[in-house]
């Protein structure tokens, strides 16, 4: 659906009907089209050539690879002594992960608490209060009638 015409486009079209008519120049098209060859030859001698940029693609692609079969190369050479060692270290790691699953299943079952430092007291020292909140409400009584 158009959108109705508005006091301001009418007044705009009404402007610009006002002024002169004016004629490019001659040579406008070709000024234009020499000013666009110009970019595009500067654009064109900063590019990289495809060439170049699939060169160092595949140069990279190797050292990757080349990187990835030292790493291996390296671990298959490890003495029984260091193998052991890594076997040691992964039994750590998975102990590791796994008290670690045990702590964060322990903090989403426990109930939020609020901790206050340094409360005044009337004789002038100071109290730290730990109040538990539970995650449901209890009444503090109940009205037994």
């Amino acid at each position: 659906m158009k959108e109705p015409k508005t006091m301001e486009d009418a007044t705009l079209r009404a402007t610009l009907r006002a002024l002169p008519r004016a004629r490019a120049g001659e040579d406008f098209t070709d000024r234009v089209m020499a000013r666009l060859d110009a970019v595009e030859n500067e654009s064109r001698a900063d590019a990289v050539p495809l060439r170049w940029l699939l060169a160092v693609a595949a140069v990279v692609v190797c050292a990757l690879a080349l990187s990835f079969l030292f790493v291996q190369g390296q671990r298959e050479a490890l003495t029984p002594a260091e193998q052991a060692e890594v076997h040691r270290l992964l039994e750590q790691h998975q102990q590791l992960e796994e008290e670690l699953a045990a702590v964060r299943r322990a903090v989403q079952e426990t109930e939020p608490v609020l901790y206050l430092e340094g409360l005044p007291t009337p004789g002038g020292r100071s109290v730290d209060l730990v109040v538990e909140m539970p995650t449901q409400v209890r009444p503090a009584a109940y009205r037994l009638d």
